[in-house]
């Protein structure tokens, strides 16, 4: 090959290429893998991809390790992984490694402080397509690739993936379909409730939120918020306005409660004919669900006799009892003024001698 260079494709297309790179070399539109014929350290071989117009090789999935693993010459290449202030990052892609790779057996390991770069192996044993970290400056082939992904394979929804001889699109969080297209949860509604959401995008649109909250006089059951994710699903089913209902109104000694429903529940009480109702005749189911205030009695007229009855009983005693409290406080009052005039010398002033004028001396 001219150049010092080999290059494969996928089984159907791989003699045209040899053929054509026989001629000459040019960057090709597909996706295409070349390599050196000679050994040389990390750098160096990154140089020597890009005078190629290539860049080191960029292994995103399984499917491209195994080609590799099943068409390269078995050999030791550098690929375009490499350790940047601690990160493991694709260079030439500018991209971070995600996922745990295709590392051998306990790598990597660092067994120096420079093995910053990483090797694939091609062999015969069971670490054949494992990585290993190894220091830059050893000397291993170069392993380059053609990328098949542009800037606007897959517009601003997608992220292009390569794929042997061709490419992916993987749509975005929010995005789905041929053409990721945005992601939308059906609408939403809630009786006697209310609704604030907030659109990310637009309505029901990937991230949107969306709060629920209940009128007077409901409760609600159910989760106060839902999201609406990737794959286009509220995260939790709306909730459930429930009335709030009052406990049932119980009336003593045989009350007929009657209860009808308009904007709260109202009910009505009765009393045997024989009853006296004591409170009020309407109720209300407030919206806290508790009643209107005076909870209602049905008392008999016997009753209401004997409670007379013992009521002036009551009231008679009581009037007894003050009278003879006030007679006591009077009676011990009286005598003692009665007791402090008799101590007083100026009360007894008929016994006191009469003084001679002035005028008489």
């Amino acid at each position: 090959m001219a150049g010092g260079l080999t290059s494969f494709m996928r089984p159907y297309a791989q003699t045209q290429l040899l053929l054509y790179f026989s001629l000459t070399y040019v960057q090709v539109l597909c996706w295409t893998y070349i390599y050196s014929d000679k050994t040389m350290s990390w750098t160096d071989a990154e140089a020597w991809c890009k005078t190629k117009s290539q860049k080191m090789m960029l292994i995103v999935n399984e499917e491209e390790n195994n080609y590799l693993k099943n068409h390269l010459p078995k050999q030791y290449y550098w690929i375009g992984l490499r350790k940047t202030e601690g990160i493991w990052k694709w260079h030439g892609a500018e991209k971070n490694l995600t996922g745990n790779g295709f590392w051998a057996p306990k790598e990597p390991n660092s067994k120096t402080k420079d093995e910053d770069c990483v090797e694939i192996y091609i062999n015969n044993n069971q670490n054949n397509g494992k990585w290993n970290d190894d220091s830059c400056s050893k000397q291993k082939y170069a392993l380059c690739y053609n990328a098949s992904c542009f800037n606007n394979s897959c517009g601003n929804n997608a992220m292009c993936v390569e794929t042997i001889g061709s490419y992916t699109c993987k749509c975005n969080p929010g995005f789905t379909g041929p053409k990721c297209t945005e992601v939308q949860c059906p609408p939403l509604a809630i009786i006697n409730g209310r609704m604030d959401c907030s659109h990310h995008r637009h309505t029901n649109s990937y991230i949107s939120t969306c709060s629920f909250s209940c009128e007077e006089g409901f409760e609600l059951s159910g989760s106060h918020k839902t999201l609406c994710d990737h794959n286009g699903q509220w995260t939790h089913s709306t909730p459930n306005c429930t009335a709030i209902l009052c406990k049932a109104l119980r009336v003593p000694h045989g009350g007929i409660v009657s209860c009808h429903r308009g904007n709260s529940t109202i009910c009505t009480v009765q009393c045997p004919s024989d009853y006296l109702l004591l409170g009020v005749h309407e109720y209300t189911c407030r919206p806290d669900g508790s009643w209107s205030p005076f909870q209602p009695l049905c008392a008999s007229f016997k009753h209401m006799l004997v409670a007379s009855a013992g009521g002036a009983l009551f009231s008679t005693i009581c009037c007894c009892m003050f009278c003879s409290s006030y007679c006591r406080t009077r009676n011990k009052s009286v005598r003692q003024n009665d007791r402090q005039e008799e101590m007083n010398p100026a009360y007894d002033a008929s016994d006191a001698p009469l003084e001679v004028p002035l005028s008489s001396v």
